[in-house]
């Protein structure tokens, strides 16, 4: 079973997932193009974004605080701008997408790649803020930049990634903060 975890552990590549994520479920059925499904898939994913409840105040109020905020994805590039358009989370001051930096994460290219867009960049400044502790916490441990492990279902930690921090919500991310 290839999934979005094989992706970020390597195994696969992501146009493979693209790919075949569809042709696979759907193979026990005859006749059913996984291909156009899945480009059907990714269109209409691209039309809609889901926002966390109070997330735009969270964000506002981080910035607020004199932080630059960006945004760091391995999604598909119209698709992640589609989603973010939606929503409307234009406080960005920039965003990174695994298609357009040419890696993913939680390589350390990845995070290479954006340190050198971003002006002034420091990694003991940095703090990686994620729900994936595969993508986000491993790829702030492999850039050596400090993470936030946003858990708010108070899941276990099963993995090799080590977050230096780990949260329920955004008011103990402003706390953080604050130190």
């Amino acid at each position: 079973n290839r999934s979005i975890e094989d992706l970020n552990h390597g195994l696969i590549t992501k146009p493979e997932l693209l790919r075949t994520r569809f042709s696979r479920l759907l193979s026990i059925w005859t006749g059913v193009d996984g291909s156009h499904l899945a480009g059907r898939y990714q269109h209409f994913l691209s039309q809609q974004g889901q926002e966390l409840p109070q997330a735009h105040a969270f964000l506002s109020n981080v910035k607020d605080r004199g932080h630059k905020i960006y945004a760091a994805t391995n999604g598909v590039s119209y698709i992640q701008r589609g989603r973010l358009q939606a929503q409307a989370l234009a406080i960005f001051d920039d965003i990174f997408i695994s298609d357009e930096v040419g890696a993913h994460k939680p390589s350390t290219d990845f995070f290479e790649k954006i340190s050198d867009q971003v002006n002034d960049f420091h990694p003991d400044s940095a703090l990686m803020i994620g729900d994936s502790l595969t993508a986000d916490i491993q790829g702030g441990n492999n850039a050596g930049i400090d993470s936030i492990w946003f858990n708010p279902n108070g899941l276990v930690n099963e993995t090799p990634a080590v977050p230096t921090y780990q949260v329920k919500n955004y008011q103990e991310i402003l706390t953080i903060l604050s130190k």
